[in-house]
């Protein structure tokens, strides 16, 4: 019997090496498409700074995993929108990133 071993799920704080390497390979691919954007010396955030998003209500920090490995990861955030617009709220993606051998599946 075959069964699927990918899921996706909210991230947790043991997430943090793997989110981090992916983060760090995104901002790079980021630099050298607009080196006249992005900052090449940026540090993507700490442990602590990414504990504290995984603890915030209005964070949605999902990842897709793989076999045990986390191959990929989304990193939102809900916002509350009134004034001009129709008050409501909408999603925010901050970050996307699926490793190169998950991508276009």
């Amino acid at each position: 019997m075959w069964y699927n071993l990918a899921m996706i799920r909210r991230v947790r704080e043991d997430d943090f090496k793997a989110i981090l390497e992916m983060e760090n390979d995104l901002h790079r691919q980021h630099v050298a498409m607009r080196p006249d954007t992005f900052n090449a010396e940026y540090e993507a955030y700490h442990e602590d700074t990414f504990i504290k998003l995984l603890r915030r209500e209005e964070c949605l920090f999902l990842v897709y995993e793989d076999k045990g490995e986390v191959v990929a990861y989304i990193y939102a955030e809900i916002i509350a929108r009134g004034g001009v617009f129709v008050e409501g709220k909408i999603i925010y993606i901050n970050d996307l990133y699926v490793k190169k051998p998950y991508r276009k599946k």
